[in-house]
């Protein structure tokens, strides 16, 4: 009877190491994935964030008529976050018609920017 319960507590044993390990070796794998995640947010919020600051400085805060190359370089980065919605927007905006539109899109663009960097997931 006793030799039973011998081999009955070193199974119990070698199943509840066992599954330890595998619970251990699943808890780093997420903590690993839970890092990239984080960074890949990061990553695109410090996008969004050089985008708008490059905007308000290039477009609402310039005196002068936005040349090309300033156009393209805000083409580029707004394209790089990878964000339809924000391309979307930024579309309308580049497709605005008269100065009331553009400032109305202007005001749309930027209150999104926010958003997306505020909830980016």
């Amino acid at each position: 009877m006793q030799l039973i319960n011998r081999k009955s507590l070193l199974i119990v044993i070698i199943i509840l190491i066992c599954t330890n390990g595998i619970l251990a070796i699943r808890y780093h794998q997420l903590k690993q994935t839970s890092a990239q995640q984080n960074n890949q947010i990061a990553a695109k919020n410090k996008k969004i964030l050089d985008f708008t600051n490059l905007f308000i400085t290039e477009v609402l805060q310039s005196n002068q008529v936005v040349d090309f190359q300033t156009r393209l370089k805000l083409e580029n980065e707004i394209r790089d976050i990878n964000d339809p919605e924000l391309l979307k927007q930024w579309q309308t905006f580049v497709d605005s018609k008269t100065q009331d539109e553009a400032q109305k899109e202007t005001t749309n663009l930027l209150k999104l920017l926010i958003t997306k960097a505020q909830t980016t997931n």
